[in-house]
């Protein structure tokens, strides 16, 4: 009898996610990333400026191509507990602050970018989100919770996605993805 497994559920959760909303930013060349997230170059004690060959990456960045529309996503492999507002298991500040940054980054370039979280949820307590007055925005396929704003990106959304657990793994399994109107949400 011979087991597989894996420790690290979020890289598969992150793959699925990539899969099911068309992961564009793995298509650009090395010259379109490094444009959209430069390096912070030093210059210490009169050196030479010196540049470390180390970008930030994010998760996901998708582009629907027919309304030049993008999505950037970080996908997150736990599930937030929500009760009597009050939130917690939530992703931490410096995630937050990473989201937007990358979207202050890709807005000096692209124009259009949506930001949000995406995060698993039972397919069964999923189901129970149709009905919540608060949600912002729900389909079949997801359900927009909520939003963060963040005092030093003015105007700037970071939205929570709640995305239902199962029916995304064997969507995943069945080499299916969204239609970019099942990815879309009003804001």
């Amino acid at each position: 009898l011979s087991l597989f497994g894996t420790r690290k559920y979020e890289l598969i959760w992150e793959d699925i996610c990539k899969k099911l909303t068309h992961d564009h930013y793995d298509s650009l060349t090395e010259s379109e990333k490094s444009i959209f997230f430069p390096n912070p170059q030093w210059s210490v004690l009169a050196n030479d400026v010196w540049e470390k060959n180390k970008t930030h990456i994010p998760d996901i960045l998708s582009k629907d191509i027919s309304t030049g529309q993008y999505y950037l996503f970080d996908a997150k492999y736990y599930l937030i507990k929500y009760d009597n507002n009050k939130i917690s298991d939530e992703p931490g500040y410096h995630d937050i602050l990473k989201q937007f940054l990358y979207q202050q980054h890709l807005e000096v370039t692209l124009k259009n970018i949506k930001n949000a979280l995406l995060l698993p949820i039972l397919d069964n307590e999923f189901i129970s989100l149709e009905k919540k007055q608060a949600v912002i925005d729900y389909n079949s396929n997801r359900a927009v919770i909520g939003s963060i704003e963040y005092e030093l990106f003015k105007g700037k959304k970071l939205y929570v996605i709640i995305c239902p657990f199962s029916k995304w793994q064997k969507m995943y399994n069945n080499s299916e993805s969204l239609e970019f109107s099942e990815i879309d949400w009003r804001v």
